[in-house]
């Protein structure tokens, strides 16, 4: 009976040393990067989750000021955010590569922090875009500001509507927008960075 419970224990012992080995390959394949998939071992590919680690520049791309994203995400290629190519600003004296180059700054800062929408309101009086954490909120941080004459100073009614300036900078449409319609002139619109950046057929959402 003691050597058939010897051999049982040799037996148990074999066994969970094995499974032991097993274990630690399966976690060591897992650590690399790597699944067994029918026999084969297959790298795991990862998920496109597109985080802050993104850097804002002005480039000059086929002579338009550029504010573009670049990342390690898409192997530093800079994807192009806003082309400059408007007058927008130069009423209070900010020519394009001038925005490009503060906007492009001011980007790095508020993206890294959270700033993942680009909205419009009212900061100190005067009509602004800016950046806020999320949609439906009011402005978090400063991104440039519009002319109160055109725009609108706070409680001025008869004038432009900030949000047609992300409009014009985004190309806006039905086709990239949702939520409540666009030309609605009692909703907020929503940019969404992330979505930009990423190619997405909707980046743009409207709010009450």
């Amino acid at each position: 009976m003691l050597y058939n419970i010897r051999i049982v224990n040799n037996v148990t012992k074999v066994v969970m040393e094995q499974l032991t080995k097993l274990l630690f390959q399966g976690l060591s394949m897992l650590a690399c990067g790597s699944v067994v998939s029918g026999g084969l071992l297959m790298p795991i590919k990862p998920l496109l989750a597109l985080g802050n680690n993104v850097s804002f520049e002005c480039r000059n791309i086929s002579g338009t000021p550029t504010t573009v994203g670049v990342s390690p995400q898409w192997g530093n290629e800079p994807k192009q955010l806003i082309r400059w190519y408007s007058n927008v600003g130069q009423d209070a004296g900010y020519d394009p590569p001038r925005r490009c180059s503060e906007v492009s700054d001011r980007l790095n800062l508020q993206f890294a922090k959270g700033g993942q929408y680009l909205t419009h309101g009212v900061i100190n009086g005067n009509p602004v875009i800016c950046t806020t954490n999320q949609e439906g909120k009011g402005c978090n941080d400063l991104v440039f500001t519009l002319d109160g004459n055109q725009y609108g100073w706070h409680g001025q009614s008869g004038a432009k509507d900030p949000k047609v300036v992300l409009n014009q900078l985004f190309s806006l449409s039905d086709r990239n927008f949702a939520g409540i319609p666009l030309h609605q002139s009692s909703c907020r619109v929503y940019v969404d960075l992330k979505a930009v950046l990423r190619g997405d057929t909707i980046k743009a959402k409207c709010f009450p």
